[in-house]
């Protein structure tokens, strides 16, 4: 009876106060956005951290009450995005999602991303056109990037002098580059004179970071310009030219297996981690030249990298790729790439999600990642600041690389089957840098392999 008595009381104490209490906002609670990005190195982590911070203090400026919660996975490139896209076809994954540009294509044609409204957002257009580009499909945008890069020779000073090697060095064709790896395997015993990602457990490094890189020194000029190098969007087709793939081959062979310029054993064994291999044979000493990516130079080299290299600043030097020097081919060799944020298409609040983005992609977060890291920012007024790095020099590095090697740079196609076109480009390489095959042989496989997964009919040799 006590107990009947009592909520009868309480509830004629509280009737006069329903109505007010039914028309608080569920929050008095401040929405949540979710956040997931994965990292492979401590600095790395505290790069995205520092980054993530900003944005905070971004949406705090523009009047934005919302609450974000961070996801992190520690996982190499190819393993977070397996799980990322398990977790979008799940529905499990985070509201804004970090995502490697080349993937975007793939992601959207599944229905896991939301169209984003640049066209609502002033901002856009502060955006390089490139970097406008490479997150879009089908006219519509699908991501933002918060960096990009180039990719270029790097090669250590000392072992170039004890191999009388010119410094500074700029090789103008793929001859003058053999020259110097073969002055290096002569003039210095127990240095490796080239490494580059060449198996398959690297994933798109062996793709973009050697095959592509390559590639692109021997195809016709105009079709860079063109952006037909490797797809054509008007034919829908993947363009294959012979002779230059061949000729790509060739000299991966020549410094893999014939001359033993480069160690695909060592590769091997390396796996996925065939970048600190590289970086810390560099720095030792035991590798002479690199083909890799500019954001090395902080990223891994740094004083909190997972390599740091001391004397980096006197011992490390830097060269375009050359095309291969035949008429009609590019004189340097570039292709960039990035990361971008992402909008999961069953994001409970997505207005708030895109207004997150815009945050991450602000001036100022921009700044902070782009200075930290020493990447290249991918809008126009973006100034690096050395508040945000304890290495000035590495800023000066990126901007001069970046004003060298952009105005040749071109972008992987953005289409949903690249992914997969990328994966038989790797397998490729690794037979032939292994010397399992030869040219001709993996051209052929590679020929066949493509006729299969997207189909002869989308395939045009030339």
């Amino acid at each position: 009876m006590r107990t009947g008595v009592f909520l009868v009381v309480l509830s004629l104490l509280v009737a006069p106060f329903l109505p007010f209490l039914t028309t608080i906002p569920a929050a008095a609670g401040v929405p949540t956005i979710t956040i997931t990005y994965h990292y492979n190195q401590p600095f790395a982590k505290l790069d995205m951290e520092k980054y993530i911070d900003q944005g905070r203090e971004t949406l705090r400026e523009r009047g934005v009450n919302v609450k974000l919660k961070v996801n992190t996975w520690c996982c190499d490139d190819e393993d977070y995005k397996a799980k990322m896209a398990l977790a979008l076809n799940s529905g499990t994954a985070s509201d804004l999602t970090q995502l490697d540009g080349f993937w975007l294509p793939a992601f959207a044609s599944a229905g896991y991303l939301m169209p984003l409204p640049t066209e609502e957002w002033n901002e856009w257009e502060s955006f390089y056109p490139p970097m406008q580009l490479s997150v879009s499909y089908k006219d519509k945008v699908y991501g933002a990037m918060y960096d990009t890069d180039v990719r270029l020779l790097y090669y250590n000073r000392k072992v170039f002098r004890d191999a009388g090697l010119p410094d500074p060095w700029e090789p103008k064709t793929w001859d003058d580059l053999l020259y110097a790896l073969r002055t290096i395997k002569e003039k210095c015993p127990g240095v490796v004179p080239f490494a580059a990602p060449i198996v398959s457990a690297e994933g798109e490094a062996t793709t973009m970071q050697n095959f592509e890189m390559l590639y692109l020194g021997s195809v016709p000029k105009a079709s860079i310009e063109s952006g037909t190098w490797l797809y054509d969007p008007e034919k829908g087709q993947w363009i294959v030219r012979r002779k230059s793939l061949i000729d790509t081959l060739d000299l991966l062979r020549t410094i893999y297996v014939d001359e033993n310029l480069g160690d695909a054993m060592g590769a091997l064994e390396a796996g996925s981690l065939g970048w600190k291999r590289r970086t810390e044979g560099l720095r030792d000493g035991k590798i002479g030249v690199i083909l890799d990516g500019s954001w090395h130079y902080a990223w891994s080299w740094g004083s909190d990298g997972p390599c740091p290299w001391p004397n980096r600043d006197k011992e490390l030097g830097w060269a375009p790729l050359p095309g291969s020097g035949k008429p009609g081919t590019p004189p340097i060799a570039c292709i960039s790439g990035g990361w971008c944020w992402a909008v999961n298409s069953k994001a409970k609040n997505p207005d708030l999600a895109f207004e997150v983005l815009k945050a991450l992609e602000g001036k100022e977060a921009l700044s902070v990642h782009n200075s930290f890291s020493a990447h290249i920012a991918p809008r126009n007024d973006v100034e690096l600041s050395e508040a945000y790095t304890k290495e000035p020099i590495a800023i000066e590095f990126n901007e001069r690389a970046g004003e060298r090697l952009l105005p040749h740079t071109t972008y992987r196609p953005g289409v949903p089957e690249y992914p997969k076109v990328s994966s038989l480009i790797w397998r490729m390489v690794e037979a032939v840098c292994t010397g399992d095959k030869t040219p001709q042989q993996a051209y052929r496989s590679f020929i066949s392999r493509m006729n299969r997964t997207v189909g002869a009919d989308h395939v045009a040799i030339e």
